[in-house]
């Protein structure tokens, strides 16, 4: 059996505050032994000690942990097992946790480039557990093809009696706001590229009542196509089902967490009450969560974004009134909503009085360009898309949490406050944890051109203030893991020549690039050298051990640890690389052609070489908990 040894001064150790000075020692596909040196220790001493391993000197990289990415689609033919594990091998992912394809595309199964797991998809009452790590569920109908949950609860209780960890879509739209946003999500994809014109709609979902309930049979997202389910002996049934409109909406289901007043209020039926939460905040940090609390209940993100897409109407229309009277007042008299959120204080502010106001003639209109196409703006998408949707549906899954003691996971979030509950209900329950992904922390909706369908995603990349919020988050330790998100989808459904926001399909082509995009942006603040390398443990966690954790497999995956898969990168942080994407429309990836720091060198899955310079070794297979 092959021995070697990886010998570097930056072995990052999950247990440790920042990597240490040591070697790793592997027999076979195993570490069996991580040994730790003074950092006076010369190198030349260390070589003579392991001589009999086979050592390879990394001296001045680093050696991190094997990526486990929790949240990534091949969409099938689309896209690939093949294609997939060979862009996350290039970014240091050795474990890919892969989602089934919603779109009713066949997976391709070819040459695999490192280890990936498979979830089953809950569609209404069933899911297929044959051989998957965890099981996923969407509390809204995300295609055609899959059905919303029907009964959270019965499915919590469920996977705990057959012990597979619950990831949860938290997102809970309203369906004839969700309409406003993409109005072809239910129509079939060949029928999506005939459409020739759509509408042109001037609300924004922002600007309705979070209450206000579309019902009856015409909702664009009623269920027109019922899936029959297969492979009975490999599914489980959930019983005495409940309607969607009785278990999602409703009022007994709702549940609201009060951060000032540590109050949580249960309501059910007739029967209300209201239980203190103790919190137990780390010691000397109460300050910090409740100045964080403060913050996000103070952001206005979805007015924010409503106002900007308001103005964005008017900043092509030119000038208007009466051009023969300079005095007469024109639309530059007023302030831009966007940038005094009281409206009453623009309209006290405004140097034109109510009497002139009035006076304003609209017969003589001068419109100098032509407004913008409604469907090309990316923050009339983003407006049509309240973060309220998300925290609807993580409230949902806090009360079904209610009593259970079992692995649940929320995937996907984007927003700071949907964030923000459950790093309050982790207070009193440790069975919950989430994740966020790294465009979300990456970008902010000023980054995106009009037009670029690449970065159209279901929930949206959101606004600066919102990014800042979770990064803030991450690092308190309410967000427990970073993923790709990966989802490819294929260039001809992005409508990109088009720029066609409302038509495209929702999915970002984000893999491949985690660990840089994240290293990139911790880089940024000026921090000291002992803190960026207490950093780099954390991200460790982030991105390795916590995730392996959640799907059950840490025993052999996570963490550089005897014992365990001789999953390794070895990577140099300080040095810059223009990304370029190893994924099958590798023009697709947002991040393409940015400048991030962290070169990926080698990459080990199981003890094997799987990717140096460029050169990619199919040594993956699928993993079974």
């Amino acid at each position: 059996m092959a021995r070697k040894a990886f010998i570097s001064r930056h072995i990052v150790l999950c247990e440790e505050n920042k990597p240490v000075f040591g070697a790793v020692l592997i027999e076979g596909s195993t570490i069996c032994e991580v040994r730790k040196y003074d950092k006076l220790k010369k190198i030349e001493n260390v070589l003579q000690e392991l001589q009999e391993w086979n050592p390879e000197i990394y001296e001045h990289s680093y050696i991190f942990p094997g990526m486990v990415d929790c949240n990534a689609k091949t969409n099938g033919e689309w896209e690939g097992n093949s294609f997939l594990t060979r862009a996350a091998i290039s970014g240091g992912v050795t474990t890919v946790i892969i989602e089934p394809s919603l779109w009713e595309q066949p997976e391709s199964q070819e040459e695999i480039f490192c280890d990936y797991g498979e979830i089953g998809i809950i569609s209404g009452n069933s899911v297929s557990t044959d051989g998957v790590l965890a099981i996923k569920g969407y509390l809204y109908k995300p295609t055609r093809y899959i059905e919303e949950i029907l009964d959270l609860e019965a499915i919590l209780t469920e996977a705990a009696r057959l012990d597979l960890p619950v990831i949860i879509d938290p997102s809970l739209p309203n369906p004839r706001m969700l309409f406003m946003a993409s109005p072809c999500r239910t129509v079939s994809l060949a029928k999506r590229m005939e459409i020739q014109d759509l509408s042109d709609m001037q609300h924004f979902a922002g600007a309705f009542p979070e209450n206000v309930i579309d019902s009856g049979d015409n909702s664009p997202a009623s269920n027109d196509e019922q899936r029959e389910s297969t492979d009975l002996d490999k599914r489980f049934s959930l019983r005495d089902m409940k309607k969607d409109s009785d278990i999602v909406r409703s009022p007994e289901h709702r549940i609201s967490l009060i951060s000032d007043a540590n109050i949580v209020e249960k309501n059910d039926g007739e029967n209300k009450e209201q239980v203190v939460v103790k919190k137990h905040h780390r010691k000397n940090l109460s300050d910090i969560y409740q100045d964080l609390d403060k913050r996000i209940k103070e952001s206005q993100d979805n007015i924010e974004h409503l106002s900007r897409a308001e103005i964005s109407l008017y900043s092509e229309a030119g000038t208007s009134g009466d051009q023969s009277n300079p005095e007469q007042p024109t639309l530059s008299h007023f302030h831009p909503i966007h940038s005094c959120p009281d409206m009453s204080l623009a309209l006290k502010s405004s140097p034109v009085s109510l009497q002139e106001r009035r006076k304003i003639r609209t017969t003589s209109l001068d419109v100098s360009k032509q407004k913008p196409k409604e469907e090309s703006l990316y923050v009339r998408y983003l407006a049509n898309c309240p973060d309220s949707w998300e925290t609807s549906g993580v409230e949902r899954v806090i009360k079904a949490m209610e009593g259970v003691k079992h692995k649940v996971h929320v995937s996907n979030l984007s927003s700071a406050r949907s964030v923000n509950l459950i790093r309050q209900f982790k207070e009193t329950s440790k069975y919950l944890t989430c994740d966020t992904t790294s465009y979300f922390l990456y970008f902010t909706d000023v980054d995106i051109p009009n037009g670029d369908t690449r970065f159209k995603a279901h929930p949206p990349i959101r606004s600066n203030l919102n990014c800042n919020l979770l990064w803030d988050l991450l690092k308190m330790k309410a967000i427990d893991m970073v993923c790709s998100a990966h989802n490819p989808i294929l260039p001809m459904y992005k409508f990109i020549s088009l720029g066609d926001f409302r038509r495209a399909v929702n999915g970002v082509n984000s893999i491949g690039f985690t660990l840089q995009v994240l290293w990139t942006k911790l880089r940024q603040p000026v921090l000291s050298s002992s803190s960026l390398e207490h950093y780099i443990v954390r991200l460790s966690k982030w991105l390795a051990l916590n995730p392996a954790k959640f799907f059950k497999i840490d025993n052999v995956k996570g963490s550089i640890s005897p014992g365990k898969h001789a999953d390794l990168i070895i990577w140099n942080p300080h040095e810059t690389i223009i990304a370029e994407s190893h994924s099958k429309f590798p023009d697709m990836s947002v991040f393409r052609g940015r400048e991030l720091y962290g070169k990926i060198e080698e990459v080990y899955v199981r003890g094997q070489l799987a990717f140096k310079d460029n050169q990619f070794y199919p040594v993956g297979t699928k993993i079974i908990r």
